[in-house]
């Protein structure tokens, strides 16, 4: 074992840690003068340097940030009273309504993002694509007194400066209808998955069940999301590449199983990953996976060896690159962590594991079930490690009973996962098990989630937290890929 072999072997995760940099340097002011930065740049070139390339992606990340102009400080510019929006999302549920993300539509302000909030009471709401007329104030994003979540600096990077809430129905006016498209058409196809939970579930798990089909819905009782969190469950609820991963193996099985042939079966596998994505909302977590697997499908293809650390990578630098706020999210902070530990550590952690539990018995389905428990256990433990200090960084607590929660809770809901999918395809069929799985997961989380069960420790600072994670890569040896193996 060979402490840096994985950065060695791997050019490319070294220059994205100096975009990281750049992007890091950007939003702590350190901003180089353009000019600086190209005369710089030059010298990158030079054959004479031997880290051109990772001084080069430094400033290709500062200048993205610059670009995308995400200082959240920034104050922002005055809205017109009435302004025209046009919504850029699907109404999503909220505790006291629904929320549309909208952009205004009118000159003077092309890149101006608002968040507007609809009173329950409200009896249509703005579709995708649809242009309406607000009269209501404007208030700048504000964090919760008792929150931890930085609520407001968040949405500032997402672009959004401005928040209206729309108490009756005088307080905006239709303009335009929905647009039509692609994205309409999968707005459309969500809407119909929450119409259906809607008519068969109940108010907490009819959010469950579309958490686990396509990512968390905003409804999803606080309480009960907070129980999730603390029991160390709440990625069961997110979109992750879990959902994607569970999906494709399924399908990739029945292709396989019916002798489809090799280029049709990677054309369809490819073609529903990137559906999914899109029916997912084009989420980090989703759009990471779905990367990584199609790098993974096509590295044959390429006559390629299939690298994971090589495609996280990729996926990684992609997604900063189309949004560089995200490196300052959460839920990319989660998803990019928590998949670069198990693909650094799970087979080092697993294999011992593994060894001791299928050795107590020589029973063949007493072996089996020692093998899927220690690998449940071992994804657990390694994701833990993994997210504990975002979990520190961003909410100043650890939960205790992750472990037990996630060995009891990851085999339901990977179950529940397909069976989501096909009570979606059937229009109903299957909803009386999702219910039975949807009540397993709530008693989980309420028993082991409780407000006692975390350790409260105090916050991390966003840049020790992801010069953490680069010298975690930095250092890392090469990952090991045979279980069997014990020479790496």
């Amino acid at each position: 074992m060979r402490l840096g072999e994985s950065l060695r072997n791997r050019p490319f995760l070294g220059w994205l840690i100096a975009f990281c940099a750049g992007l890091a340097a950007g939003e702590l002011g350190w901003k180089i003068p353009l000019l600086a930065t190209l005369f710089t740049s030059l010298l990158f070139f030079s054959a004479r340097f031997p880290l051109r390339w990772h001084w080069l992606f430094l400033c290709l990340g500062l200048l993205r940030y610059d670009v995308a102009n995400l200082s959240p400080d920034e104050p922002a510019p005055s809205l017109p009273s009435p302004a025209l929006l046009r919504a850029v999302g699907l109404p999503e549920p909220t505790r006291s309504g629904h929320r549309v993300w909208c952009v205004v539509d009118q000159e003077g302000y092309p890149t101006a993002r608002v968040l507007v909030y609809f009173r329950e009471t409200i009896p249509i709401l703005p579709e995708y694509g649809s242009k309406f007329e607000l009269f209501a104030g404007w208030q700048s994003p504000q964090t919760g007194r008792d929150s931890r979540f930085d609520w407001a600096a968040y949405l500032r990077r997402k672009g959004v400066r401005w928040v209206a809430y729309v108490n009756t129905s005088s307080d905006f006016q239709m303009r335009a209808p929905p647009a039509q498209g692609y994205v309409a058409w999968m707005s459309g196809l969500r809407r119909s998955l929450r119409d259906l939970t809607e008519r068969d579930f109940s108010y907490e798990d009819r959010a469950m069940v579309e958490g686990l089909v396509v990512g968390a819905a905003s409804d999803f009782p606080q309480e009960l999301r907070d129980s999730f969190a603390r029991s160390g469950m709440a990625h069961l609820l997110a979109a992750s590449g879990m959902h994607l991963i569970l999906i494709v193996f399924l399908l990739n099985a029945v292709l396989t199983r019916v002798s489809a042939p090799f280029l049709a079966r990677l054309g369809l596998l490819l073609l529903f990953v990137w559906f999914y994505a899109l029916l997912a909302g084009w989420q980090p977590p989703i759009v990471r996976a779905a990367v990584m697997t199609t790098l993974y499908f096509l590295a044959p293809v390429w006559n390629r060896e299939a690298d994971g650390l090589s495609a996280l990578g990729w996926a990684a630098f992609l997604w900063l690159l189309y949004e560089p706020g995200a490196l300052w999210e959460v839920g990319f902070q989660f998803s990019f962590a928590t998949v670069l530990f198990l693909l650094l550590f799970f087979q080092r952690v697993n294999c011992p594991v593994n060894s001791y539990l299928t050795g107590l018995s020589q029973n063949r389905v007493l072996r089996y079930a020692g093998g899927q428990a220690s690998a449940i256990l071992s994804a657990s433990f390694v994701a833990q490690v993994a997210a504990s200090p975002i979990q520190i960084a961003h909410f100043g607590y650890l939960p205790v009973w992750s472990l037990v929660a996630n060995l009891l809770a990851v085999p339901v809901a990977s179950l529940m996962t397909p069976l989501g999918f096909f009570y979606w395809a059937s229009q109903g069929v299957g909803a009386v098990p999702l219910a039975w799985g949807c009540a397993f997961l709530k008693w989980t989380a309420l028993t082991l989630g409780d407000p006692t069960d975390v350790l409260t420790i105090a916050g991390i600072s966003p840049v020790y937290l992801l010069a953490f994670y680069a010298a975690v890569l930095s250092i890392a040896p090469e990952p090991r890929s045979d279980p069997h193996d014990s020479s790496n």
